[in-house]
């Protein structure tokens, strides 16, 4: 294969046509014909940028975000004209039993209410079933109070009232009544109903000290005076509830034996409650006091053998559970 032999003319010729080339080019872009098309194409690259990235964050809803509703206690049909007002899409994922949340209505949701979400999001629920589970009716009679609270609590049961009569065991199981009536062992009965305990007083003049029950839900409520050995007696609304999801996030905000005023209370005793949605009228620093009606409670056992009994089966339950 012959190799090409440049010159050296043909070398300089060539780098001549490269100055005069470039020297041209230097010329053309400083002319103003060059300038006006840089500047047009400069700016025709930035409107459709533009165009674009707004076009893009339409499509997306980029930075358009709102809050998601609370479908809670609501109706499927309720939650549903709640969603399409909302612009969000709406889908039911399950059903379960909650005791608290009326029958038929949301008792979950994902994403949480005020999460932020873009339009159109789909929204997860859970409703609470329409069609009652029903279970055998466990014997919770001839044990401790603590041991038959427990043992309805893992049934899905709960205590509605404690009915105390004389006897010589203190907080002795010793009977279980459904609306008082019998409540027969072995019977079919709803989850999620209330049962009525009937248990030993001990000797007579026992007492306890009142909870504070401000700020508590319903069931919440009811869980806290059996914990002390009392009763809920007649819950009042306020005008702020008024749907069945209302009642079912209502909170107390009154109740008729005050702490401060009772220091102590005879076994069983009622108490009567009012609830609200308000929340302006749920007194905070009265749930702060909580931990000092604990402590009130906590001094009884130095003159109160039987409460002494009772705090000493509940530490000893609790270091059972811990082992387990």
């Amino acid at each position: 294969m012959k190799k090409r032999i440049i010159s050296d003319e043909q070398t300089a010729a060539a780098k001549a046509k490269a100055r005069h080339f470039f020297s041209e080019f230097r010329a053309f872009v400083k002319t103003k014909v060059f300038l006006n098309h840089f500047l047009l194409a400069s700016l025709s690259i930035t409107v459709l940028t533009g165009i674009s990235l707004l076009s893009l964050n339409f499509y997306t809803q980029h930075g358009f975000k709102m809050s998601v509703p609370d479908f809670t206690g609501l109706t499927l049909e309720e939650a549903e004209e709640l969603a399409d007002a909302k612009n969000v899409q709406l889908k039911v994922i399950d059903s379960i039993f909650v005791a608290d949340v009326p029958k038929g209505t949301v008792a979950d949701q994902s994403p949480k209410p005020e999460a932020k979400v873009k339009k159109n999001r789909t929204i997860f629920v859970t409703m609470r079933t329409l069609m009652p589970e029903m279970i055998k009716m466990p014997d919770v009679t001839d044990v401790s109070l603590i041991q038959a609270k427990a043992d309805l609590q893992s049934y899905g049961l709960f205590v509605t009232k404690l009915i105390y009569i004389e006897a010589e065991y203190f907080n002795h199981v010793f009977g279980q009544n459904i609306n008082g009536k019998p409540a027969v062992a072995g019977t079919l009965v709803e989850k999620g109903t209330g049962v009525e305990l009937i248990v030993g007083k001990g000797y007579e003049g026992s007492y306890t000290a009142v909870p504070i029950l401000i700020g508590k839900g319903k069931a919440a409520a009811y869980q806290s005076a059996t914990d002390y050995f009392l009763n809920i007696g007649k819950v009042v609304y306020d005008e702020s509830v008024v749907t069945s999801r209302d009642s079912a996030s209502a909170r107390v905000f009154k109740q008729s034996l005050e702490p401060s005023d009772y220091l102590v209370a005879q076994l069983g005793t009622q108490i009567t409650i009012w609830m609200t949605t308000t929340a302006s009228k749920i007194d905070v620093a009265k749930i702060s006091a909580e931990d000092e009606r604990k402590k009130v409670r906590a001094s009884l056992s130095d003159f109160n053998p039987e409460v002494e009994k009772e705090d000493n089966k509940t530490k000893e339950k609790e270091k059972d559970d811990l082992n387990l």
